[in-house]
């Protein structure tokens, strides 16, 4: 079934859907657009969270100013075809429908299976011929036989774990774009590979004392904590904590462990590490240095090259160094061995 919003009203498109021939999955999109036409409306929809089973309400209004603030940053136009990948009793196949009417795209709908498939139009089967699509996180693995056909992918995400992240193959002539939902809602957008999400629409980012990033928007009540740790590039964009860096609460300086690290390792004749830990009189962290099997009177290593704030500030000798050369599971497996200490 197309549903071609490139040439159709919304009314045109549900009275093509026979309501006395169509099928559960057909009924529900004829439905959800009946209340999407009225613009004061609420939609419910179903979320699992592990086990469990949640509803949301969204209201109509707020997937629509959404809808349009995406396809603006991902420069979708009218005639563009897509797909949906998600019933719209959820909350990826609310947007992408949303995004298809508002953009006046087509929208292909089949019966969804766990396994995602686009429809046969006789086309090569390697050759792009699908402008966008809208995948949830968990859907990217069932998607990679048929992913290199689509020129635009979003993935909407609460930071996309990494193994996801290394897994989707893309060529170059594809754009891969993460998609930072919150409350169900996309409100930050950035490229796949890059490290800087811009906010869309009318979103305005702000950090907490602790370094959180805060959201004030209308499609929320009040002001929502994502409880996620971000540097603020200016007032539209904003990265995330990395896995080797720190916020000094002290300072309210981002911390780059990587770059010590690289300071001190001409004058440090052991394997060591440098990372976070409490304090032996504050309990509050600081940044400390770890080596392996050296007493600590035995060497002095410069500051030159080191802010104030990325200086050693205590000092620890481990002999049960860890042998990997993954420096987030050395630091992970230090502090656990300091802490039995």
């Amino acid at each position: 079934m197309i549903l071609e919003f490139s040439k159709l009203s919304i009314e045109e498109v549900i009275n093509s859907i026979d309501e006395n021939k169509a099928t559960e999955w057909q009924l529900d999109i004829r439905n959800f657009l009946k209340t999407y036409a009225d613009q004061e409306a609420l939609v419910t929809l179903s979320e699992l969270q592990g086990e469990v089973i949640f509803y949301v309400d969204l209201k109509i209004k707020n997937i629509k100013h959404t809808a349009i603030a995406l396809n603006e940053f991902l420069a979708l136009k009218q005639g563009d075809i897509t797909i949906l990948t998600e019933s719209v009793r959820r909350k990826v196949g609310v947007i992408i429908l949303a995004q298809a009417i508002e953009g006046k795209m087509d929208i292909h709908c089949n019966e969804l299976t766990d396994e995602i498939k686009i429809p046969y139009t006789g086309q090569d089967q390697n050759s792009i011929h699908y402008n966008y699509v809208y995948l949830n996180e968990n859907q990217v693995d069932n998607f990679q036989s048929v992913l290199h056909r689509i020129e635009k992918v979003a993935i909407a995400s609460y930071g996309m774990k990494d193994e996801t992240k290394t897994g989707i193959s893309k060529n170059d002539d594809q754009s891969i774009f993460e998609v930072f939902s919150v409350k169900s809602y996309p409100v930050a957008v950035r490229k796949l590979g890059e490290s800087e999400f811009t906010v869309i629409g009318d979103v305005e980012i702000s950090r907490s004392i602790n370094g959180h990033l805060l959201l004030n928007s209308p499609l929320f009540s009040k002001e929502i904590d994502t409880q996620k740790v971000v540097l603020l590039e200016n007032d539209k964009s904003f990265r995330w904590l990395l896995k080797h860096e720190y916020l000094d609460d002290e300072s309210n300086q981002f911390i780059d462990f990587d770059h010590i690290e690289e300071v001190l390792a001409p004058h440090i004749p052991s394997r060591f590490v440098v990372l976070n830990f409490p304090d032996a009189e504050t309990g509050k962290d600081v940044v400390t240095l770890v080596v392996k099997r050296l007493y600590i009177d035995d060497f002095n290593f410069p500051t030159e090259g080191l802010k104030d704030y990325e200086i050693p500030r205590q000092n620890y000798s481990i002999g049960d160094f860890p042998e990997t050369d993954d420096r987030a599971i050395i630091r992970d497996e230090v502090k656990r061995l300091l802490a039995q200490h």
